[in-house]
C-alpha cells in the first residue's frame, strides 16, 4: 500500500502545490526537507544556477535542489546544461552563466570520464578544463602519469568505489557532494509472457535465446561497454537484433506490444510496475550502480547550501525516483516543478 502522502499525490495531481503540511508526531519521511534552516547570509551570495542535467529524471532532481536552496534563503535559477560533456566543461570553466550545481548519476559519470572504463584512473590525474573528459586518461598538464593499456574493471566496483573514483577523475575544479541512496541503473526488462515463455529471471537465462530476440535500446547501447561486449563477456549473450529508440516512452510501448522482446529500461521507471514488466537480475553487474549525486564547483558554495543539498541526498530514495516519474507521466502528468514541490513539502514515504 502506498504511504498516505504518496496516495494523496496520485489521486489529486498537483496544479498549484499547497504550502508545506505541518510535521506530525511519529510520522517519518512525510516531511520532505522540512528541517532546512534558512541562512540569513544566503541572500548576499547571488544567484545559484543549477543545471537540469541530461534527462527528465535529473531535471526534476534539479528542481528539488532549487526548491530546497530557496527554502535555505538562496536565489536560484534552473538552467539547461546540454550534454554531459557540455555541462562539465561549462562548470569547470566557470563564468557568470555557468551552473554551480548539476545532478547526475555516479555510474554514468564514471563511464563518461573513463571512456567506458577503457582508461584506468589509478594512473590518471584529474583533467584540466581544456581537456575533454572523454579523453581524460592522458597525462595532466602538471605531468601526471599516462594510463596503462589495462582498463578499469567497472563491473567489479562497489557503489562506494564508483563514487570515490568519480571524484578523482572529475576536472579539478569540480567535485561531488554526498550521493543519495536513490539509484536509477539500466536493466534488461521483459514482459511476463516473455519471462514465462523462456523461463527468464536473470540475464544469465537469456544466453540460450539471445540470438533470436529483439533488443529495444537507446541509441548507442550496442557500442557501450555494457552493451554487446558486456553481454557477450559476462553472459555469453549475443543479441540477435537491436531496435534503437530515443524516446523512453515509445520504448516502453514497443516492449508492451511485442515490437521488441527485451528492453533497456531504467530501474526507477514507473512503467515497470505499471505494466507488470519483469526486471532480469544482473548477477555479474553488467549495469553498474547509478546513484544520484550533485556535481558542484569545488569550494564555490557556502556551507549552508552544501548542507541543504546533502540533506536532499540523505532523504532521496529509489522509490522516490519511481514516484516522481509516475507523477510526471501519463494523462495526468504534472510538471517537474510541481513534482519537486510536492516531494520537498511532503516526501513520499
Amino acid at each position: 500500500m502506498a504511504p498516505a502522502c504518496q496516495t494523496a499525490a496520485i489521486s489529486a495531481p498537483i496544479s498549484a502545490p499547497s504550502p508545506p503540511a505541518p510535521a506530525h508526531s511519529g510520522q517519518s519521511g512525510c516531511g520532505g526537507t522540512d528541517e532546512i534552516t534558512p541562512d540569513p547570509s544566503a541572500s548576499a551570495f547571488g544567484t545559484v544556477r543549477i543545471g537540469r542535467g541530461t534527462s527528465a529524471e535529473t531535471g526534476v532532481i534539479a528542481e528539488i535542489y532549487a526548491r530546497t536552496l530557496r527554502d535555505a534563503g538562496y536565489t536560484v535559477e534552473v538552467v539547461d546544461g546540454g550534454t554531459r560533456q557540455e555541462y562539465l566543461s561549462a562548470m569547470a570553466e566557470g563564468g557568470d552563466q555557468a551552473p554551480l550545481i548539476t545532478p547526475d548519476y555516479t555510474g554514468a559519470l564514471l563511464l563518461h570520464l573513463t571512456d567506458d572504463g577503457a582508461r584506468n584512473p589509478s594512473v590518471t590525474e584529474a583533467p584540466t578544463p581544456s581537456v575533454s573528459a572523454a579523453a581524460s586518461g592522458a597525462a595532466s598538464a602538471s605531468g601526471g602519469p599516462t594510463p596503462t593499456p589495462t582498463g578499469l574493471n567497472v563491473q567489479g566496483m562497489s557503489p562506494g568505489d564508483i563514487s570515490s573514483t568519480v571524484d578523482r577523475v572529475l576536472p579539478r575544479q569540480l567535485s561531488t557532494l554526498d550521493p543519495a541512496s536513490a539509484e536509477n541503473r539500466d536493466a534488461l526488462v521483459v514482459t511476463r509472457a516473455t519471462a514465462a515463455k523462456y523461463e527468464l529471471s536473470s540475464i544469465s537465462d537469456l544466453a540460450a535465446h539471445c540470438g533470436q530476440l529483439r533488443f529495444g535500446t537507446p541509441p548507442g547501447f550496442a557500442e557501450r561497454s555494457y552493451g554487446t561486449a558486456g553481454l557477450r563477456r559476462l553472459y555469453d549473450c549475443s543479441p540477435g537484433r537491436y531496435v534503437e529508440q530515443s524516446d523512453p516512452s515509445r520504448l516502453v510501448d514497443e516492449l508492451a506490444d511485442a515490437t521488441v522482446d527485451v528492453a533497456d529500461i531504467p530501474t526507477a521507471s514507473a512503467a515497470i510496475g505499471q505494466n507488470g514488466f519483469v526486471v532480469l537480475e544482473d548477477p555479474q553487474a553488467d549495469f553498474i550502480a547509478q546513484q544520484v549525486v550533485p556535481v558542484v564547483r569545488t569550494d564555490a558554495l557556502p556551507s549552508s547550501a552544501v548542507d541543504a543539498l546533502n540533506t536532499v541526498s540523505g532523504k532521496l530514495s529509489t522509490s522516490d525516483l519511481t514516484f516522481l516519474d509516475q507523477l510526471m507521466s501519463g494523462p495526468d502528468a504534472v510538471s517537474a516543478q510541481d513534482a519537486a514541490a510536492f516531494w520537498v513539502q511532503e516526501g513520499t514515504d
